[in-house]
């Protein structure tokens, strides 16, 4: 895949109860390369964003009534499904909605008529939107403290533990929903091809969902595969952490898992009216200028395995990252981008040492230092905010398609500890 025109997003979080919330403008129409051109009703994943800023707190209370969502469980042939509510339920305690949302920090979603608003805002805006999660199916909930989300193909949840800035991160539905099935029903064919293979759970992605698995997200966004290809009903099917992947006649599609597990919740899906100064959600709003391009910068702070953009003095995004392990570590100091190359395959390490790779569809690669060190997406890990390369920069695809059209040749990357 080859991509030509504006792409993604901006933003940053601040973690202390305000939020700098993020807006989006479509700059013209964009064009893939062989493929049609799109604009305005251009897929989420391709449309730019930049940040505008908007402060405001969140203020939690109220009780969510729950409803079972009609045939959910029959649908999904969930024989485990009581077992697996008690579960959810033990680990998630009770949920409660969120009544009051601060106007400036939350979105509206007329689609679905669901609001979005804090933390769970900012990721689902920075790490995929519709592309990845589908768009709300429940309002804001909190459960102990912490705010959660149903959305048709993901579940998003706060999580005080985590390292990543948006201090939110995506429940494994895939595994979860696995794990309902128990031993039924087998299926019909076991597809063991492999377009590309993952050591962590010891299968491969199936060559008929490689383009979706990479060009959507890779690892980060819908996991490592944790089955191989399966046939049920005549459909192969692949089922991920974060992700079931079901073949259609029109191709690759998610299985609307969020919409699962609200049935089993008893989550309310049903829709809400838009609340007072609250804003639809559209991809074309609200768009700054982040000035000219030689006044932006790339801050690498190795110790916390962040990457950090700035426009002048003001910090514009955030994203975790993966560096260099020790023995190829990710070189201090202060480097130019001279090199970009939108699609790229990559060689290196040795068969004598155990760690040659040659990985191609690097999308999004800006070489810095001489040692051809680079800012780049890597699909095939999810492991970021701790060292895992071979000195490269790692980062998510959203964050690497930022990156790109936030830089360019001559922009200044600062490397340190």
């Amino acid at each position: 895949m080859k991509i030509e025109g504006r792409g993604d997003a901006a933003k940053v979080t601040a973690k202390t109860g305000a939020m700098l919330r993020i807006c989006r403008k479509v700059p013209g129409p964009l064009t893939l390369l062989g493929g049609p051109k799109i604009g305005d009703n251009a897929p989420d994943h391709w449309i730019k964003r930049e940040a505008s800023y908007c402060w405001g707190p969140l203020v939690c209370k109220g009780i969510n009534r729950r409803r079972l969502l009609g045939g959910m469980a029959g649908a999904f042939g969930l024989a485990q499904a009581p077992m697996l509510m008690a579960s959810v339920a033990a680990d998630e305690g009770a949920l409660q909605r969120i009544e009051e949302l601060a106007p400036l920090a939350t979105v509206y979603d007329d689609v679905k008529g669901h609001h979005v608003t804090g933390n769970i805002l900012d990721h689902w805006l920075q790490h995929g939107r519709t592309r990845v999660f589908g768009r709300p199916i429940s309002e804001p909930l909190t459960t102990d403290g912490k705010a959660m989300q149903f959305f048709e193909k993901g579940v998003l949840t706060e999580d005080p533990d985590s390292n990543e800035p948006t201090g939110v991160k995506a429940l494994d539905l895939g595994q979860m929903w696995l794990d309902a099935q128990g031993e039924e029903p087998a299926p019909e064919a076991v597809d063991t091809r492999s377009a590309f293979w993952l050591w962590w759970t010891a299968r491969g992605v199936n060559p008929d969902f490689w383009p979706k698995w990479l060009d959507e997200g890779g690892a980060f966004a819908w996991g490592y595969p944790i089955t191989w290809g399966q046939t049920f009903n005549g459909q192969l099917t692949q089922t991920f952490q974060r992700a079931r992947f079901v073949m259609t006649e029109d191709g690759p599609v998610a299985d609307p898992l969020g919409e699962w597990l609200a049935g089993l919740r008893l989550i309310d899906t049903a829709p809400v009216e838009r609340q007072a100064g609250i804003l639809p959600y559209r991809a074309d709003r609200f768009a700054p200028d982040y000035g000219p391009v030689e006044e932006r910068r790339v801050d690498v702070d190795l110790t916390a395995q962040v990457a950090n953009f700035y426009a002048g003095d003001q910090l514009v995004y955030m994203t975790l990252i993966a560096s260099g392990v020790p023995q190829s570590y990710t070189t201090p100091g202060t480097w130019r981008i001279f090199s970009r190359i939108v699609d790229e395959r990559m060689q290196g390490g040795s068969e004598e040492d155990g760690d040659q790779y040659d990985l191609s569809n690097v999308y999004f690669t800006q070489y810095f230092t001489r040692s051809w060190i680079a800012l780049h997406y890597a699909y095939w890990h999810d492991n970021f905010g701790r060292p895992q390369s071979h000195g490269c920069v790692n980062m998510r695809l959203d964050d690497s398609r930022w990156a790109w059209h936030f830089c360019d040749v001559n922009t200044r990357v600062v490397v340190h500890y």
